[in-house]
């Protein structure tokens, strides 16, 4: 559960009365966010249109618990969310939170919580922030500015999305800025608890045109170095695994600690690795999402965050992922 102390960090952050906002109201259809920002992601439903539509969220799973906890800030119920910018190309940017059709935002909100410009470069994710229950709109801003206003240059993308309360969501940049696939904004629903003594594994395919861009298809193994076994299998660009007798909802997968664990990459219809990354530790009670990533001018990597908790306060708006190569 969110400790009272989480919460009180988190009210700081509260996006509830978006009485901070900036001049906005809907998305133009010939702006950039008109571009499409919707598929369907293993266990987790994103179907929508840039600038409007709404977005159901599943965060039920086996791994024997109900994902998050029910907070209030006020009177009202809220879920969290947290934003990560994983398009190779994409500049820094700050991102703002209102009610879908409205003409207030809060935000951005980097930029409000930090004074700074220091904005969501490749590879950085936000801990995550409060938002009430229900329909909400994520503007995602030019870093260089301080306005969540719709205007050509500083309007990037916008999608609505809806979260429970209690639940917690990833939204992800993913894609190119030009070309295909084009960068689109992802939903995922996380996962907040594993089995008491256990880990959890999620990986994440946001590596576009991986292993080449008419195959996106991989597998992914995990175990000790000595060891390492297929764990998710046939996922292909913004997806997560699909659901079995192992993966949950949400596309995690249960599995005992491990203080020297292998992760490997490799396309699905290929036996040889494309990545391997040895000497990660996999603690007891925590969750991960392994998102595939690829990192300029290097190529291909893991970004590997802890889910389910870290709650944005003022100091700490981002999360510590990892590029792991």
């Amino acid at each position: 559960m969110v400790s009272a102390r989480r919460m009180l960090l988190a009210a700081g952050l509260m996006v509830g009365s978006f009485t901070w906002g900036c001049g906005g109201g809907d998305p133009p259809a010939d702006s950039p966010s008109a571009y499409t920002t919707g598929t369907t992601t293993g266990g987790t439903t994103s179907a929508t249109t840039a600038g409007g539509g709404s977005t159901g969220l599943s965060t039920s799973g086996s791994s024997g618990t109900t994902a998050g906890t029910t907070g209030t800030t006020g009177t009202r119920s809220v879920g969290f969310v947290r934003i990560a910018n994983l398009s190779p190309n994409l500049p820094p940017f700050d991102f703002c939170v209102g009610i879908p059709g409205g003409t207030n935002f809060t935000g951005p909100i980097i930029h409000q919580v930090t004074g700074t410009t220091n904005l969501l470069a490749f590879g950085t994710v936000t801990n995550y922030f409060p938002v009430p229950e229900g329909t909400f709109e994520i503007r995602v801003v030019a870093g260089s500015g301080t306005s969540c206003a719709d205007a050509k240059g500083n309007l990037k993308f916008s999608r609505t999305a809806t979260v429970k309360a209690g639940e917690y969501a990833t939204l992800a940049l993913e894609g190119f800025t030009t070309g295909v696939p084009l960068v689109s904004l992802q939903m995922y629903g996380d996962d907040t608890a594993t089995p008491i003594g256990m880990s959890a594994l999620r990986f994440i395919h946001a590596a576009p045109d991986f292993p080449s861009s008419t195959n996106t298809t991989v597998d992914v193994g995990l175990g000790p170095s000595t060891s390492v076994k297929p764990i998710f299998n046939n996922v292909r660009f913004t997806q997560i695994a699909l659901p079995d007798s192992v993966i949950d909802g949400n596309g995690y997968a249960v599995t005992s600690p491990l203080n020297d664990a292998t992760l490997t990459l490799r396309p699905a219809d290929s036996t040889t690795n494309r990545l391997t990354v040895s000497g990660l530790r996999l603690s007891p009670n925590e969750l991960y999402t392994a998102f595939a990533v690829i990192q300029p001018p290097n190529g291909i990597a893991f970004l590997l965050c802890i889910d389910g908790k870290q709650l944005a306060s003022p100091t700490t708006p981002k999360a510590g992922c990892k590029i792991e190569r």
